[in-house]
């Protein structure tokens, strides 16, 4: 079984894979769950839904590197599948098709318009590569945002709809009308290799990201870093895993530390901020190893 995290700081939402299962095609995919739970002491999960409700239809896709990702007014959207999939809030899952070769890849701060990538591009940006994107309304309209994108990221309604980050690795906000503005660029360097800040993640507001360097004696360290000055804020060891959440200037992720997640042995809920690093209490845990597991019955399950 494998397990990823999200929450968008009201919930925490677990997408679960277990076994394998087949499609009408014949292509293997993981049969998947998922669960939220409200980030309460009394935490109880809910499972939001299953492979079946998640691709229903002839020709439905979802590929194995999608997530769960925290939308701007609360819940979840699911990216890299082939329709558009929001748990919402109450927990109640709301689906819509969307246009022939397209898959998301991203919420925007208006909750009806979504980035999104051809079935070819959005499994180009599971390696991190650049791919093409397009922003698309739920009222079918869609326009070509750029080549060569990197990464999408919440923004404020103040600064647009999205940040972008390009193949140079800085981000850059997604206006109204589709265009793209001019970014922050931390200069924070590794004083041993002199290399720049790769900024992975970046706050809504644009007042901070959270980076890492490629190489040296800092390679191994996530780092909390203010766009203003360069400075950096906070430190902690490892990197994220899942998706972030920001709330002023503090960051809520969990965390991956050499190449094990340590959500699953208690913890790993890491919030980072210039009051430095916590990490919170693994009480939402409650009940966790009381979920159903359908490996027994998955490699059995058919989906269109």
């Amino acid at each position: 079984m494998t397990e990823t995290w999200a929450t968008d700081g009201r919930t925490l939402a677990r997408l679960v894979a277990f076994g394998t299962t087949r499609t009408g095609n014949g292509n293997a995919i993981a049969y998947r769950e998922i669960w939220t739970a409200p980030l309460t002491e009394t935490a109880e999960w809910h499972r939001v839904a299953t492979i079946d409700d998640l691709i229903d239809m002839p020709g439905s896709v979802w590929d194995p590197a999608g997530r769960l990702v925290p939308m701007s007014e609360g819940g979840y959207v699911v990216t890299k599948a082939s329709s558009l999939l929001i748990v919402r809030p109450d927990g109640t899952l709301d689906r819509q098709p969307l246009p022939v070769d397209r898959m998301v890849i991203a919420p925007t701060s208006n909750a009806d318009r979504f980035v999104v990538a051809s079935v070819a591009g959005a499994r180009t940006d599971t390696a991190q590569a650049p791919f093409r994107a397009m922003l698309w309304s739920r009222d079918g309209h869609e326009l070509p945002l750029a080549d060569g994108v990197t990464g999408i990221a919440r923004s404020t309604r103040a600064i647009g709809l999205a940040w972008v980050q390009l193949d140079d690795r800085q981000w850059v906000p997604l206006q109204q009308d589709g265009s793209l503005g001019h970014g922050p660029s931390p200069a924070m360097v590794d004083p041993t290799t002199h290399l720049p800040l790769v900024p992975t993640a970046i706050d809504p507001t644009g007042a901070w990201v959270l980076g890492s360097w490629p190489a040296g004696s800092l390679a191994d360290q996530t780092w909390l870093v203010a766009t203003g000055t360069g400075l950096p804020i906070a430190q902690v060891d490892g990197s994220p895993t899942g998706a972030l959440a920001w709330f002023g200037d503090s960051v809520l992720f969990t965390r991956q530390n050499d190449g094990t997640d340590v959500v699953p042995d208690g913890g790993g809920l890491i919030s980072m901020s210039a009051e430095g690093v916590d990490e919170i209490a693994p009480y939402w845990r409650v009940g966790l190893d009381s979920l159903p597991d359908p490996t027994d019955t998955a490699d059995e399950t058919s989906v269109p």
